[in-house]
């Protein structure tokens, strides 16, 4: 799996954008190395893009905005991971995604009731 922390798929996302924030990576390791790569961006609006690879045909990503509505989301091959979030226009300019299809799941923590 280490081998996806220097797949070109994963240096072409990665890759610095004028206009575009940075990735912030997190390697999941587990006793045989690295079992999953997590990443996010954040916008200046609080939009967010998050992937989650597992292997190169075991991938999903969502944008969602600052109150967990997904916008967009893809899961399939690290390819068309990549391929649909490079194609995806910045938040708020002309053929971004803006109408709310879904919800991201949110963390239950004791205190807050009944679970969900």
């Amino acid at each position: 799996m280490s081998v996806l922390l220097a797949d070109p798929h994963v240096v072409r996302l990665a890759a610095p954008r004028p206009g575009t924030p940075k990735w912030t990576w997190v390697p999941r390791v587990d006793d045989h190395g690295v079992d999953q790569l997590d990443g996010v961006r954040i916008w200046s609006d609080y939009v967010a893009d998050a992937v989650r690879i597992r292997s190169e045909t075991d991938c999903f990503g969502t944008r969602t905005d600052p109150d967990g509505g997904v916008l967009w989301h893809r899961a399939g091959t690290l390819a068309e991971l990549v391929d649909g979030l490079l194609e995806l226009p910045a938040p708020g300019t002309h053929g971004a995604p803006a109408l709310v299809i879904g919800r991201a799941p949110t963390l239950w923590t004791p205190g807050q009731g009944a679970g969900r």
